[in-house]
């Protein structure tokens, strides 16, 4: 099965396991829900741009730590790529999210 990835925006920050984004350009939301469970966690990274550099930094939101680094991150309008499978209701269940920081245009 080939991974969904869409490059979004969010219009929410995170609330508990969940936050809602739109396409780029887009203005219908949906809510992404992710896993905080070890063993059954989803994977996040930070991607970092300052001019030319950039860094990733991934995130263990199974930790109080991690979860804290990606609700700080992940405010509205912040840039969001999500690999997720749709779920019945219209959600999507996040298995990776990269949100991006720093310069503008980090894709």
């Amino acid at each position: 099965m080939r991974p969904l990835q869409w490059v979004m925006n969010a219009v929410s920050a995170v609330s508990g396991t969940s936050f809602s984004v739109n396409a780029v350009g887009g203005t219908n939301a949906v809510t992404v829900n992710f896993s905080t469970t070890p063993g059954a966690v989803t994977l996040v990274y930070q991607v970092d741009r300052a001019g030319e550099a950039v860094t990733v930094t991934p995130q263990d939101i199974s930790t109080a730590a991690g979860l804290t680094a990606l609700r700080n991150g992940l405010q509205v309008n912040a840039r969001v790529m999500v690999s997720a499978v749709p779920q019945a209701g219209g959600t999507l269940k996040a298995y990776v999210i990269s949100y991006f920081t720093g310069t503008p245009d980090a894709l």
